[in-house]
């Protein structure tokens, strides 16, 4: 049997509920999954699912690391479709990035530990999708200090790359304030570029991990985020009467923007699947999430083992069955990730829930293995 993202993401299928993501989104995500090598050179991919509306749409997201040799993978997918970068600039920066990603005698090789592309489903073509670009940069912390402009590897190589050229000096040193910026526990722990997305051009996407709610408050003035920090502690205050972390996430050009993500995770799921439940109960009560959407993603978490798909299961994956210990069991995992809540100053809060899916080795005693 042929291995490719499209074979496992079709096990993951089966356990989708169509009110969540409708059967024409999965064609369209099978079509880009097509194009894309298999797990796990792909080490997961997953789906990006708004709440608020009963519309079942989704994007799709596939990481790259370093792991299950990730770099090649992702230059080799690149270099497969050849013919079509030399005619999309969006590509051909992803394709620069890899040719840096895997080169061991450059910066990005050892400051990029995954890569994420993520594809706006409803825009995409299935020739050349364009996904936005996401890497997890290492040792952007608040212990790290002072970032420097002279030898700041993300603005003068990964960003100049992704962009084509290197950004202004406005954003520059309104990336270099924010990294400055981080409280001692802080961390950027994701950089994304809208690649796709003409009225983000040149923005870039930072995500912070690693402070508390008021650290997050502090963070946001101390950096010039110029919207209301009251409402926001309201918000956060309810947040977190219902998860165990909130990572912040926000755009960034020549100022702010006051759009910022708020990313919530609940500890040692799936086994707290009773406190998912209360979130998901705050959530369609405050009007962000549907009930029938709520109880797919309640239902999404899981696993599936190849003795309930035999004739489906990537033979890659059976391969490696006879290899590992006769105490393993190879299975598809399926995660809830986390829940972003969207606040924009003015205008109503927005729910995205992530989920995942990955392939797993479950031991007798049920907890997984990578």
């Amino acid at each position: 049997m042929a291995n490719s993202l499209q074979d496992t993401l079709q096990i993951a299928n089966r356990c989708l509920d169509d009110r969540l993501i409708s059967h024409s989104t999965i064609g369209s995500i099978s079509q880009i999954a097509s194009l894309l090598p298999p797990i796990p050179k792909i080490s997961e991919a997953g789906f990006e699912c708004h709440l608020g509306s009963a519309i079942p749409n989704a994007d799709f997201l596939v990481a790259f690391t370093t792991r299950n040799n990730g770099r090649k993978a992702l230059l080799d997918c690149c270099d497969s479709w050849l013919e079509l970068l030399y005619s999309n600039p969006v590509w051909q920066r992803v394709h620069d990035f890899c040719l840096h990603w895997t080169n061991a005698e450059l910066s990005i090789y050892n400051n990029v530990a995954n890569i994420w592309l993520e594809f706006d489903v409803d825009n995409h073509s299935s020739t050349a999708p364009e996904p936005s670009f996401f890497f997890a940069p290492r040792n952007i912390k608040g212990t790290e200090k002072p970032f420097l402009s002279k030898n700041n590897w993300v603005i003068n190589d990964t960003l100049k790359l992704l962009f084509g050229s290197l950004p202004s000096n406005e954003v520059q040193q309104q990336l270099l304030n924010c990294f400055n910026s981080l409280p001692s526990h802080g961390e950027i722990f994701q950089i994304g570029v809208m690649l796709p997305r003409k009225t983000e051009c040149y923005s870039v996407r930072l995500c912070v991990q690693g402070i508390s709610h008021e650290e997050i408050l502090d963070y946001l003035s101390n950096i010039g985020w110029s919207s209301s920090l009251t409402e926001l502690s309201n918000l956060l205050s309810q947040l977190s009467q219902f998860v165990d972390v909130i990572r912040l996430n926000f755009g960034v050009k020549d100022s702010l923007y006051p759009k910022i993500g708020l990313e919530c995770y609940i500890d040692k799921q799936p086994k707290n699947t009773a406190k998912w439940q209360l979130f998901f109960d705050y959530l369609v009560k405050n009007k962000l999430c549907t009930p029938e959407k709520a109880y797919a993603i309640l239902n999404w978490t899981g696993y599936t083992e190849e003795k309930f798909c035999p004739e489906i299961w990537p033979s890659n994956f059976a391969q490696g069955s006879a290899l590992v210990s006769p105490k393993m069991r190879s299975t598809i995992a399926r995660t809830l990730h986390h829940i972003k809540i969207v606040y924009q100053p003015h205008q109503p809060l927005q729910a995205k829930a992530y989920l995942w899916f990955s392939h797993r080795w479950l031991s007798q005693n049920g907890l997984f293995q990578l």
